[in-house]
């Protein structure tokens, strides 16, 4: 198992998750009591062979997620957080250690997690298979955290309807309809629109 100097020198430091201590009320916004913060050791558990640890960059929030709080999210791709339970979103980690069976990782590199099964823990054990390296020349180009919205899932949802479910490129004197505009991926069409005239 291969792992960073950083990580070596901190086996005995605490990291710290942040649980679901309650579900809000029907139609109630989350608040702060929902949550519950509790630290613990590090790092959590050593990577099995085809897993990497990574300490946590970048998690998104996104206004999906808001259907994860309750005990039925209403939607068959996703499923509720659990009480006690870590959250989870889209995140970017650095890998600190790679298991024995994991190849093109190393510690050091950037990896996204692009859906919604990134903890939020600031150090965390993730399926390799589930995570892209972040290429470096990348990372020069833009921000890594662009990669969980405009660059990445988020805007290539919003591209791909504009252009394959919106029927095409609007022009001008087309007036485009977003029933969820005010969301990530309704707040980008609109962005691409406007772009376009």
């Amino acid at each position: 198992v291969r792992m960073t100097r950083a990580l070596r020198a901190s086996r005995r430091a605490l990291h710290s998750e942040v649980v679901l201590r309650r579900r809000p009320a029907a139609n109630q916004p989350v608040c702060l009591s929902c949550f519950e913060p509790r630290p613990q050791p590090l790092p959590p558990r050593t990577p099995a062979p085809h897993e990497v640890l990574c300490r946590t960059v970048y998690l998104s929030v996104d206004p999906f997620l808001r259907c994860r709080f309750n005990a039925s999210t209403g939607v068959d791709y996703t499923q509720p957080y659990a009480l006690g339970e870590p959250i989870a979103s889209a995140g970017i980690g650095e890998v600190l250690q790679v298991g024995d069976a994991v190849r093109g990782l190393a510690p050091g590199d950037l990896v996204v997690e692009p859906f919604d099964s990134f903890p939020w823990q600031s150090v965390a054990v993730l399926e390799a298979a589930k995570v892209q390296r972040v290429p470096p020349l990348l990372a020069l180009l833009l921000p890594p955290s662009a990669l969980l919205g405009a660059c990445g899932q988020t805007g290539l949802t919003a591209w791909c309807g504009l252009e394959t479910v919106g029927g095409g490129r609007p022009n001008g004197s087309d007036v485009v309809a977003v029933s969820g505009a005010a969301g990530a991926v309704g707040s980008l069409v609109g962005q691409l629109c406007k772009r376009r005239g």
